[in-house]
Formats: structure tokens, C-alpha cells, sequence
């Protein structure tokens, strides 16, 4: 069972990946990590300024997986206890996401339904299902993350967040608004072995 603590950063994290995803949803600018019928993912060129064109990629091979990510952001990779971290931030402190990764107790099952109950007094909204990863084969959540407690205009009042189940391990991938079009052609670069 999750602490009280482990829970509040889970959901801090999902919150900021939250709003990346309902931003993205509502511009559809991410087709790699939408569903879709067949055929590999588009590539496309970031067009933030902040967000460099050239990318460096990160790959754990603990997990068996990679993906691409700007190269001019810095990646923090850390464990705590049985829970992986890791964080992509660009220079200026307000692009980049978190993914945390651990067990899953369910193993390779996800369900809205459980998300909404793991998410305490945070409300899960827009919430839809998504396939991520290069090959579109990984099922997956997108939804926001709302929550009750912040001001208006305070960048963790809404998170985007995309969460999946892969070989046991429960992935929840967090991002501010204003970076969930370029953090979900990240997540579409995800590859696994």
C-alpha cells in the first residue's frame, strides 16, 4: 500500500503531466501518442523556442526502455525506495515533466476508475484512453489532474498526466500545461524492448 507522502508526490507529479495532456487533447497535435488504425509515428518539429529541434536520448535498461527528449533540457534520473525517477526540465524552469515509475500491484491492468480513487482530493477530468509509444502499442490514460486547494493561476492548479501499466511497473507521466504538446511527442518517441 502507498504512504500518505508517496501518494501526494504520485499525485503532485500527475497533476503537472495532467495538464500537458488536456492542453494537448485540446490542440490534437500529437498524433504519435493518439490512437490510430496502423503505420508508425509522425515525427514533427518542436516549435517552441525554448524547446530545441535536436534531441538526446535517454534509455534505462533496467526497465528496457528509451525516449528522445530535447537535447538542450537536463534529465535527472534517481530511485527512492522502489519507486524510479525522472526528470526532463528545460532551461528556463517552466518546460519539462516527471516520470515516476514503480510496482504496480495489479500487475498490467489500468483503469480510470482506480486512478480516480488514487487521486485523494485531486479530481481527475477529461480523463480518455490513449495508446503511447512508437508502434502506438502501449494502452494507456491521458486526463488532468484539478486541484481544489490551488489559486487561480497557479501552474499546479491543473496537471496533464498520462499513466500506463508495462510489465508490472505503473508509469505516470506529469506535466504543467503550457509544455503537453511537446511532452506528448515525447512520450509517442517511447520505445521498449
Amino acid at each position: 500500500m502507498l504512504t500518505k507522502k508517496k501518494i501526494v508526490v504520485i499525485l503532485l507529479c500527475a497533476v503537472i503531466l495532467a495538464m500537458g495532456v488536456f492542453v494537448w487533447h485540446k490542440s490534437a497535435v500529437l498524433p504519435a501518442v493518439q490512437k490510430s488504425g496502423t503505420g508508425q509515428p509522425k515525427k514533427e518539429q518542436i516549435t517552441d523556442e525554448s524547446v530545441s529541434a535536436s534531441v538526446k536520448t535517454y534509455s534505462d535498461t533496467a526497465l528496457g526502455f528509451s525516449f528522445e527528449y530535447p537535447d538542450n533540457f537536463k534529465l535527472k534520473a534517481s530511485v527512492a525506495g522502489d519507486q524510479d525517477s525522472i526528470t526532463v526540465n528545460g532551461e528556463d524552469g517552466k518546460n519539462g515533466f516527471q516520470i515516476l515509475i514503480g510496482d504496480y500491484a495489479e500487475k498490467d491492468s489500468l483503469s480510470l476508475a482506480a486512478i480516480k480513487t488514487d487521486a485523494g482530493g485531486l479530481a481527475v477530468a477529461d480523463g480518455k484512453e490513449i495508446t503511447v509509444g512508437q508502434k502506438n502499442e502501449i494502452p494507456a490514460f491521458a486526463f488532468t489532474l484539478k486541484n481544489p486547494d490551488a489559486d487561480a493561476g497557479d501552474v499546479s492548479a491543473d496537471l496533464a498526466e498520462i499513466w500506463f501499466v508495462r510489465s508490472g511497473k505503473l508509469y505516470q507521466i506529469s506535466s504543467y500545461a503550457g509544455f503537453a504538446s511537446d511532452m506528448g511527442k515525447i512520450v509517442g518517441s517511447f520505445r521498449f524492448e
